[in-house]
């Protein structure tokens, strides 16, 4: 086994741009992703995301929960509410405990002040605040550098606010009426106790799968794919219910930490608890970025260009552009450029960056959200190859001392010819 080679295999595999089919290479597959995953987290320090998210969550907690148990109580359903927050709690029933009674009294501290109003307004910033910080760490997580509109963001996160009571009683009538069909069903030795643990089991990942596709698929502030969300949802569910379970069985070790700490005890492991919770979620959030980067060759590629490639990756594109102006067809998008070029997204941008600079192209706002149109900035037998080439050679973009060109690139520059003098 020649262990250079292998190593550079891999390495190949992990910085390819495309994503590698999971049904013949699947460890090429988990590579790819376990690398992006590593590049994201711990280079550019997307890990840093979850301390902030846990202190934003836990002083928005209070709030967010006197706001869905005022809401319940409202509709007449607290009790249903209750029982959710029970079993969310179930490894920290102090922190449970101590949830719904300071929720009590920061709702009765709201409604006994002069100013109510202003008390509610403060409540519901509190929250609102909390989701204007998660969507901004997700939306760092995929690279979008234009946020939601002040206005739609504040239309939406008063509709979760007081959609949430709806989903968490609606959710929590399933649970229960799912224990109580199973305890309608004839007692048959080892396939009635199969089927209780099953519903304990099935129907919270299932209830949390669908919250975490949601979460992946909505937040970001693009076009998010489900099929590229679906596993790394899956995943997170699995992932919460694991920790979960083994919060329970660490509670009998960490006994001992309630004589230091004594009623403090639960903040410290309710803040570790919650650190966890957001580890996994911003993870498996990676995990859906690096599948929908590589399934459309968004993936910032190590290869160091040399002019030469640089031009022909150039002159493709033109050929394509040319080609569609003579036969009259509507302009190409970036998305459509990629599709038929096979290139990545940061070899296509680079490329036509160079080519806009040169005066080449020019591109305009497209229909298409994150899109533009690329068109030729003048006619097709206008255009001469060699000032085309010389306009890329000179627009420099951080690329000095790459060589000039040789005979592979005036081979390329002889077929351009061809097809424009056509």
């Amino acid at each position: 086994m020649n262990i250079p080679n292998t190593i550079l295999k891999l390495k190949d595999k992990m910085e390819t741009s495309h994503s590698l089919p999971w049904r013949e290479d699947f460890g090429g597959y988990l590579l790819q992703r376990g690398y992006l995953l590593y590049q994201n987290l711990f280079v550019k320090r997307h890990w840093g995301f979850a301390a902030q998210l846990t202190f934003n969550t836990f002083m928005s907690l209070i709030p967010a929960f006197a706001i869905i148990f005022a809401i319940g109580k409202g509709l007449g359903f607290e009790s249903y509410i209750l029982s959710w927050c029970k079993y969310v709690f179930s490894a920290q029933p102090q922190v449970y405990n101590a949830i719904v009674s300071l929720s009590d009294s920061y709702i009765q501290y709201v409604h006994t002040r002069v100013f109510v109003i202003a008390g509610i307004a403060v409540m519901l910033w509190s929250v609102i605040s909390l989701f204007m910080d998660i969507e901004s760490v997700f939306n760092d997580i995929w690279g979008v550098k234009e946020d939601r509109p002040l206005q739609k963001r504040l239309v939406y996160y008063v509709a979760i606010i007081f959609g949430a009571p709806i989903v968490i009683i609606v959710c929590s009538c399933f649970t229960i009426y799912s224990y109580i069909l199973v305890d309608y069903l004839p007692a048959i030795r080892y396939i009635t106790p199969v089927m209780h643990w099953a519903t304990g089991i099935i129907v919270p990942i299932l209830l949390t799968w669908l919250f975490f596709l949601c979460v992946f698929t909505c937040i970001p502030h693009t076009p998010v794919p489900v099929r590229h969300a679906w596993w790394p949802s899956l995943l997170a569910s699995f992932c919460i219910m694991l920790l979960q379970m083994v919060y329970i069985h660490l509670q009998v070790l960490v006994s001992s930490y309630s004589i230091i700490y004594g009623s403090l005890a639960a903040i410290p492991l309710f803040l570790l608890w919650l650190q966890i919770s957001w580890y996994i979620i911003i993870g498996c959030a990676e995990l859906t970025h690096a599948n929908q980067d590589l399934a459309i060759g968004n993936v910032d590629k190590t290869t160091a260009y040399t002019m030469n490639e640089i031009i022909a990756q150039c002159l493709i594109i033109l050929d394509l552009l040319i080609d569609r102006q003579r036969k009259g067809y509507s302009p190409l998008r970036f998305t459509q450029l990629q599709q038929r070029t096979h290139f990545s997204r940061p070899e296509l941008l680079h490329c036509l960056a160079r080519m806009e600079a040169g005066g080449v192209v020019f591109a305009s706002p497209s229909r298409h959200r994150h899109d533009k149109l690329y068109t030729l900035s003048q006619n097709t037998q206008d255009i001469q190859p060699d000032v085309v080439v010389a306009r890329l050679m000179n627009s420099r973009l951080g690329d000095d001392g790459r060589q000039v060109t040789d005979a592979k690139i005036r081979e390329k520059i002889k077929t351009f010819r061809i097809h424009v003098d056509r």
